[in-house]
């Protein structure tokens, strides 16, 4: 790198026209890139406070030498690595080279390396020092079951630590960071200093034995973190403050300037033209829910939201329930979608370009049964405040269903929902969800759509003039709802979005020639196909269908099948 071109930052000298700020925690660490005009502060104050916290943990003096960073292009980073490297640690004076697309993921990783290497421990078995680096950052989630486990050579016998896969990575962090806890960081860095690269894994076994008094090759497989304890948000890197939240307007409010003097104001290196502020979110039992975008960002915005979590072992597992991503066109929330958010920590940033600033809300979620929402609004079952018509229906009431006119408005008082067919009113029916204690009025029934009506006989057309009997298939019975009845007969075209079969006959996509749309990737077309009873002595499947099929497991219910 031409060093007289590149741009420097150390905390505590103006750079670029920044003020001169005094550095919270000492600036010892440098980074020195030419992808942007100005490191911004915060860059070197979270490097900075993650060196800090690696020498807590580890219980490491602190060092008065600085750390060199040095952020390359990746077009660049092959003229300082070895081919196919993102990263490499060059010496003297020794400094960490590191491509910009895999920064943020590697900075932390890299500190630890760098301090371990500046300490006794110096050059070690890769496996423990990669162990201590995954268990001081954002550990590895555990293996689904039915997982091998890799044998204990695998982790013990290489001399570097890029030989390591994910799957030995997870071992490693979890050995290690039991033995900080239970060991104490000043024996497992002892522990460490006594070792040599080259040691064979016999050497490692007795080694490890004679200093904790349990043999390596169980201590590997006996200690791993339960699945679903907590991780404390700083291991994952989520440092930021938390999210403003304004609980009487089910909001969160998020202002940032993007003023690269500010110690709150980090670099995005993948997108040299921008930064970003981070802010953790807490939730808890009573604020989890959909979360979603008060409008649409501004362009050249972005807002995203991941857990403060393991990361997971790609090839063995699948995300955590609660690793959420909201999307828009910006790479950021959706506006329409949102996300639903579990109890736990969350990181949320905001991107935007250097020098412009955001105001910015995230609606929270409502509850559905307090009704908490602002004047003129109403929260809907998802949790989330939606505008209201000036004179919304009452129970009964003809209405329009909002899905198709107009999705921002709703046009039944809350708690109601418009029930009827895309193209023509319905009516205002209350909503009802038994699960969550949202339970009907009267002698009304929680039926299919999750609405309150009368009851009815699937079989049988017993409901009122321009309305019809929705099977309920969980129940065994039905529902009335406000949709014209229909007489199409067995194996009839039908639409399943409509309900133009006659009683005792539902629309279904089925495996037939004029039941199902082979060109079609969303297929609402079907055939009309007998509703039967699988348990009976005679489900009613004629010979064209002859086999009565659960709708699903816990159902009582089924449709008859070729």
């Amino acid at each position: 790198m031409n060093r007289r071109g590149a741009i420097v930052l150390v905390l505590g000298l103006v750079v670029g026209g920044c003020p001169r700020e005094p550095p919270p925690t000492g600036g010892r660490v440098e980074i020195e890139t030419e992808l942007v005009e100005q490191v911004c502060r915060g860059t070197v104050v979270y490097a900075d406070s993650e060196l800090a916290r690696i020498e807590a943990e580890l219980e490491l003096e602190r060092i008065s030498e600085q750390v060199e960073v040095h952020v390359i292009d990746p077009k660049r980073i092959g003229e300082y690595c070895e081919p196919g490297w993102q990263l490499c640690v060059l010496q003297p004076p020794r400094a960490i080279y590191v491509s910009s697309d895999v920064y943020g993921r590697v900075i932390t990783r890299e500190l630890i390396r760098d301090r371990l290497a500046r300490s006794p421990v110096g050059s070690t078995k890769p496996m423990f020092s990669e162990g201590i680096a995954t268990a001081l950052t954002q550990p590895i989630c555990a293996p689904q079951s039915g997982w091998e486990p890799p044998p204990p050579d695998a982790l013990l016998g290489p001399t570097l630590g890029t030989s390591l896969n994910q799957a030995e990575l997870f071992l490693a962090g979890e050995l290690l960071r039991w033995l900080l806890d239970t060991r104490g960081p000043s024996g497992v860095l002892d522990f460490m200093a006594d070792l040599n690269r080259s040691d064979t894994p016999d050497e490692v076994r007795a080694e490890y034995l004679e200093r904790f008094g349990s043999p390596i090759d169980l201590d590997l497989y006996a200690h791993w973190r339960p699945v679903g304890e907590p991780l404390a948000p700083e291991r994952a890197g989520c440092l930021g403050p938390e999210a403003p939240r304004d609980s009487t307007r089910s909001r969160i409010s998020l202002e940032a300037s993007f003023d690269c003097g500010s110690s709150a104001v980090r670099n995005d290196f993948t997108n040299p033209g921008r930064a970003f502020v981070e802010w953790t979110l807490t939730i808890d039992e009573s604020t989890a829910g959909t979360y979603h975008l008060g409008g649409l960002l501004p362009d050249g915005f972005a807002l995203t939201i991941s857990t403060c979590e393991c990361r997971p072992l790609s090839f063995v597992t699948q995300l955590p329930p609660n690793d959420s991503f909201l999307w828009s066109d910006h790479g950021g929330f959706h506006p329409d979608y949102g996300a639903t958010l579990a109890p736990g920590a969350y990181r949320l940033r905001a991107y935007g370009p250097i020098g412009s600033s955001l105001d910015f809300e995230i609606f929270t979620p409502c509850n559905f049964v307090l009704q908490n929402c602002p004047n003129g609004q109403q929260c809907t079952p998802k949790g989330r405040c939606k505008d209201e018509v000036e004179d919304p229906g009452q129970h009964g009431d003809s209405c329009w269903p909002t899905f198709v006119f107009d999705e921002e408005t709703l046009p039944c008082d809350a708690g109601l929902s418009c029930i009827g067919l895309y193209d023509q009113p319905g009516v205002c029916l209350p909503y009802c969800d038994e699960d969550t204690g949202v339970s009907c009025p009267g002698e009304l029934s929680c039926e299919v759509l999750s609405t309150c009506t009368s009851t009815c006989d699937p079989f049988v057309a017993d409901c009122d003039d321009g309305w019809t009997c929705v099977a309920n298939f969980e129940t065994g019975g039905g529902g009335c709802y406000p949709v014209p009845g229909g007489d199409l007969g067995l194996l009839e075209s039908c639409w399943q979005i409509e309900f133009t079969c006659a009683p005792g006959l539902t629309c279904k996509n089925l495996p037939l020639d004029g039941c199902h749309d082979p060109e079609s990737w969303i297929d609402f077309s079907g055939c009309c196909t007998p509703i039967c009873d699988p348990a009976a002595p005679d489900p009613g499947c004629p010979p064209e269908l002859p086999n009565c099929e659960l709708r699903n497991e816990e159902g009582v219910l089924g449709t008859c099948r070729p």
